[in-house]
């Protein structure tokens, strides 16, 4: 009972994070420039990668892959032991020493293969004389990025024992906070952009303001509710 109040007071903490995301993310596209080689090259990786999705059933076993790599990378962060990792077409499993919510829910906002890419990408740039274009950059992680969404958006669609463990509300909100952060951080540096500091401080600013807003409803609905 406890853990799961735990998790009820979590996500209702979250939501004003979740509207400062939306917020941020609305901001970005606002000023970002939509005619770039690079924004091209995103929409057109991830375009190929959903129409790829859809036709193609052996990404099914990547997606499982990467699902499964994602707990026991998660799981090796916390400081857990990965004892097995076992990779079928019908579905995988990892056995762990330990878990938490963020190892059991992170497949669903970590898109690994789209962190792989971009650490790929900007290594070579970094420590090797050859050069990949920031255009090649973003459309990987555009169809790596949009693989994960896509499949996850599938997988989601059945009984995840991931999700019911964790609860429905919590994990829905823990997904799109994710997912969302993971967008705002992430699609920046496949244009070569890094701003982690100027990302951080907007969603701080909109999450006063988120929070504030949503006091101000709750007080409305308080006083109406007295009021009848």
């Amino acid at each position: 009972m406890l853990v799961v109040a735990l998790r009820q007071v979590t996500w209702l903490l979250l939501l004003p994070w979740l509207c400062a995301l939306v917020n941020t993310i609305f901001q970005s596209l606002t000023r970002a420039n939509a005619w770039s080689a690079e924004a091209f090259a995103l929409v057109g990786g991830g375009a190929i990668a959903a129409i790829t999705c859809q036709l193609f059933r052996p990404l099914w076993l990547i997606y499982v892959a990467g699902h499964e790599l994602t707990h026991a990378l998660w799981a090796l962060l916390f400081g857990q032991r990965v004892t097995a990792i076992k990779i079928r077409k019908t579905g995988g499993h990892v056995m762990l020493s330990g878990t938490n919510s963020l190892i059991t829910l992170a497949p669903y906002f970590f898109p690994l293969y789209g962190v792989v890419w971009l650490a790929l990408a900007h290594g070579l740039n970094r420590w090797t004389p050859f050069r990949v274009a920031d255009w090649v950059t973003a459309f990987g992680f555009g169809g790596t990025y949009m693989l994960h969404l896509v499949m996850t958006a599938k997988v989601l669609r059945f009984r995840q024992p991931d999700i019911e463990s964790e609860g429905y509300v919590f994990s829905t909100v823990v997904v799109l906070l994710g997912n969302l952060a993971m967008g705002l951080v992430l699609c920046p540096v496949a244009f070569g952009v890094l701003r982690f500091r100027e990302l951080a401080s907007e969603v701080w600013v909109n999450s006063g303001w988120c929070l504030e807003w949503m006091s101000r409803k709750v007080g409305l609905l308080t006083g109406l509710t007295r009021t009848f």
